[in-house]
């Protein structure tokens, strides 16, 4: 199965630029990144966050997300997805917008036999306040867990007529120098949430997702 590995650069670009030019039809992509790299929320300061000297030397790709949310440490090997639609498909409530793409992926994790399940309620996997920051250290009442692990991450943009909706399931760790980067690097292992069953393959849950988005899209 081809799958499409993308510059993380060019593609928050380009998902910002759909999201600007949208036109009234759902889109949505999923796809991997070309290397491991990291993605910070649109409300972050990376140069309260990351060595940028360090980084630079280390050739290590900082990403800032059109989306909010916080820091995400990306494998090559993760499974990216990103869609833009009305947002008065969801009665301009961005609850409802993270609920309903929850269970599109939720869906497709299920067919796959996973024993994964929304969090249900707000409440941090980690109780450490300096973890605030990491998108993968505490679940939202929407998101997508293994275990009591989170295991998706979503984060969006809207604006009165649309919203941009972007997020990752962790597949894999990435390369261990990207941690090194950050300024404060207090508790991390308890803010790297990880490790997928491998013995799903990473195509199979892309050929799933990818069916479940078009049916569902296929109603409106």
């Amino acid at each position: 199965m081809l799958v499409f590995k993308y510059n993380p650069s060019e593609s928050m670009e380009e998902d910002l630029k759909i999201f600007q030019e949208f036109n009234g039809s759902p889109f949505f992509k999923v796809y991997n990144f070309a290397c491991d790299c990291i993605t910070f929320g649109y409300f972050q300061n990376k140069n309260q966050i990351f060595n940028l000297d360090l980084a630079k030397r280390l050739k290590i790709e900082i990403v800032k997300r059109p989306t909010g949310g916080g820091i995400v440490f990306h494998s090559k090997e993760d499974i990216i997805f990103s869609s833009v639609c009305k947002f008065d498909l969801f009665q301009n409530n961005f609850r409802n917008a993270y609920n309903f793409f929850s269970y599109i992926v939720l869906d497709a994790l299920k067919q796959l036999n996973l024993p994964v399940s929304l969090f249900g309620q707000k409440n941090k996997i980690s109780t450490a306040d300096k973890l605030k920051n990491y998108c993968f250290s505490f679940s939202q009442e929407y998101e997508i867990v293994l275990g009591n692990k989170k295991l998706v991450g979503i984060a969006q943009k809207r604006d009165k007529d649309k919203v941009l909706i972007q997020g990752a399931i962790k597949f894999a760790k990435p390369e261990s120098n990207l941690f090194s980067i950050l300024k404060d690097r207090n508790c991390l292992d308890e803010a790297y949430i990880a490790n997928f069953d491998k013995k799903i393959k990473k195509y199979e849950i892309i050929e799933v997702l990818k069916d479940c988005f078009t049916k569902t899209f296929a109603r409106f």
